[in-house]
């Protein structure tokens, strides 16, 4: 392995051998626990786990000896050649110029543009078909579930089962029913 730079970025799992040391922690479903799987060269010569933003955990840490003998690493990018974006922004560019290190512990951030990316209209209307489709979708989706609650409405009885609607009023001071 090449010496990495300050700021690189990689995605990392255990290699072969590493993960036959690790046989029990696999059944018990601890292999990556607290982990993100993707690490950054820091400026004190370690990669580091990016799971723990704020207080980097010792046992998340690997050395460049480590990282060569346990870890197989997939190079992300650096730092310095990333903007920060908002993830929506991955709707206007091509795969290829986004880099999401976001993870399930990470709150906020993690979404870059590479330096020097411009939009793709290609990407754009790509995007804008899978909304008309999804939107579509939604709407017949809605349509038939009119249907359906229509003609329960006139087999509606005691016994009957009441679906609840998201967003629809459950109390009788809350919602006026314009029908009656």
């Amino acid at each position: 392995m090449k010496k990495p730079k300050v700021g690189d970025i990689f995605r990392w799992s255990w290699n072969a051998e590493t993960l036959k040391k690790y046989e029990d922690k696999k059944s018990a479903g601890t292999l990556y626990w607290c982990c993100s799987r993707i690490c950054v060269f820091e400026d004190d010569g370690k990669l580091w786990d990016t799971y723990w933003s704020s207080c980097k955990s010792e046992n998340k840490r690997f050395t460049l000896e480590d990282a060569e003998e346990r870890l197989e690493l997939t190079y992300v990018g650096n730092f310095n050649d990333l903007t920060e974006a908002k993830r929506g922004d991955r709707a206007y560019y091509e795969d290829k110029y986004c880099v999401d290190i976001s993870h399930p512990n990470m709150s906020r951030g993690g979404f870059y543009l590479r330096k020097g990316a411009t939009k793709s209209l290609d990407k754009m209307r790509r995007i804008m078909k899978r909304n008309i489709k999804k939107l579509q979708y939604d709407a017949d989706h809605a349509q038939r579930m009119v249907n359906e609650m229509e003609k329960e409405l006139d087999n509606l009885s005691i016994d009957s089962y009441l679906p609840t609607t998201k967003n629809v009023a459950l109390t009788d001071d809350s919602y006026e029913d314009s029908d009656t």
